[in-house]
């Protein structure tokens, strides 16, 4: 009889071994799951950049747009029409850029003093495709970011514009993009 009681004692020690060493490695994994979590990005925020700054380029006139290199393109006769917007202001440089030399640096200054606003951790181009299917698109500005922070989420706006440049010919249209690393 004694010999069936320590049988019993034995597997009740084991029993409680099995049940420590259970709720130890459950308890272990519980702290790291809850403890070493993926931190996901917030791509919301890049979402509201990239929309918003296509937005302004969109529906800001050039004369609501106080900027110094604005106004020396003004006084220097390369931009004649305030009433239009950013980004038909654009369109309009982008089409005499192989007509007249020097608006491709026209559009950069014009893209970087709108991109002013932005924070110094995004960044930004803006390109423009002739038609939707087109593979390749022209890079119009290239803003990288001013520090040494690790691009993790890419996030595109787009928009169809045109222009009417002189009250009679149509510029455009053409697919505005601007990707935002944030």
């Amino acid at each position: 009889m004694k010999r069936g009681g320590s049988a019993q004692k034995r597997g009740a020690y084991f029993f409680v071994i099995d049940a420590f060493l259970a709720a130890s490695i459950l308890s272990f994994t519980l702290v790291l799951l809850f403890t070493l979590f993926i931190d996901e990005p917030n791509i919301e925020q890049g979402f509201v950049y990239a929309h918003d700054y296509l937005n302004f380029l969109t529906t800001t006139e050039i004369r609501d747009f106080r900027h110094d290199d604005i106004n020396d393109l003004i006084t220097k006769g390369h931009i004649t029409n305030t009433r239009l917007t950013l980004s038909e202001q654009v369109l309009i440089f982008y089409e005499e850029m192989g007509v007249l030399p020097g608006r491709e640096y026209n559009i950069t200054m014009l893209l970087a003093a709108a991109a002013e606003s932005l924070p110094p951790t995004i960044a930004i181009n803006v390109s423009l495709r002739e038609k939707p299917d087109q593979v390749w698109k022209t890079l119009l500005f290239d803003q990288p970011p001013h520090t040494d922070t690790i691009r993790m989420t890419h996030l595109t706006a787009r928009s169809v514009e045109y222009a009417v440049k002189n009250q009679d010919q149509l510029v455009g249209p053409y697919i505005l993009e601007v990707d935002i690393w944030s």
